[in-house]
């Protein structure tokens, strides 16, 4: 069985459907991990949502779905404001910040929509959201976590930090650089960030830091290109340490 994480999606659909197909995913034999962020930025929310809807009920492994701060921001409007939903300038001022990163297009697209389809998308998906999965002595989660104490105990003192935290990727690349350069001025082994043998993060786009390509800076994977800015989408293969990228279609 092959271990499959995907990177944030933002709503497209069509660099998922892409890099599924050039990685040849096999529902049969692969698991997928999503490291978090479905929606907020591109005009497909809907479509990619059912798509992993779709990519559950028909996988012989169950996918895990993680989740990212943009995952949490919708859910916490559902919870708290489902009866209000249609109106639209109650929504906008109450959740003006979420409007600005992206849920404008999240809520128009869902606005349009049926209410049974929002009601079972959030109950079949949003609801079942996971904070972070582990195995085999690796981790998967959207943001990151306190470096300075440690994945467990930033889990029960600040879960919220594992949507939104930074730190931890800028320590790696502190630390290692960009070209994971693993030892230091005198040849000796640079320790990893924290005793998990791989960390698969998204949250923070790598373009920002000018790659847009994953790649391992200590045991620190992100797989999180761009994709809300650029639709590019990565899938990384944890067995063999490659990767396939989907792209909006020319």
């Amino acid at each position: 069985m092959r271990n499959l994480i995907v990177g944030d999606i933002h709503g497209y659909l069509h660099p998922l459907q892409n890099a599924l197909k050039a990685i040849e995913y096999d529902s049969s034999s692969d698991r997928l991990i999503f490291v978090g962020d479905y929606i907020n930025g591109g005009e497909d929310p809907i479509a990619v949502i059912d798509l992993l809807l779709s990519i559950k009920n028909q996988a012989t492994h169950p996918p895990i779905f993680i989740k990212g701060n943009h995952d949490y921001w919708f859910t916490e409007l559902l919870h708290r404001d489902l009866p209000f939903f249609e109106e639209k300038k109650y929504i906008k001022k109450k959740y003006h910040s979420w409007m600005k990163k992206g849920g404008d297009t999240t809520y128009k697209a869902y606005r349009k929509s049926d209410r049974a389809l929002l009601e079972r998308h959030k109950a079949e998906f949003f609801d079942q959201l996971l904070t972070h999965y582990s195995w085999d002595d690796k981790l998967v989660i959207h943001a990151g976590f306190d470096p300075n104490v440690g994945f467990k105990k930033t889990k029960k003192n600040s879960p919220h930090t594992l949507f939104w935290d930074r730190s931890l990727f800028q320590t790696a690349l502190k630390k290692f650089g960009a070209e994971d350069d693993l030892t230091n001025k005198n040849g000796i082994r640079r320790s990893p960030i924290h005793p998990f043998e791989k960390i698969y993060i998204g949250h923070t786009p790598t373009i920002k830091y000018d790659f847009d390509t994953p790649r391992s800076i200590g045991n620190i994977i992100n797989v999180d290109q761009g994709c809300k800015y650029n639709g590019i989408l990565t899938i990384w293969d944890d067995a063999t340490d490659t990767f396939v990228q989907g792209h909006i279609p020319d």
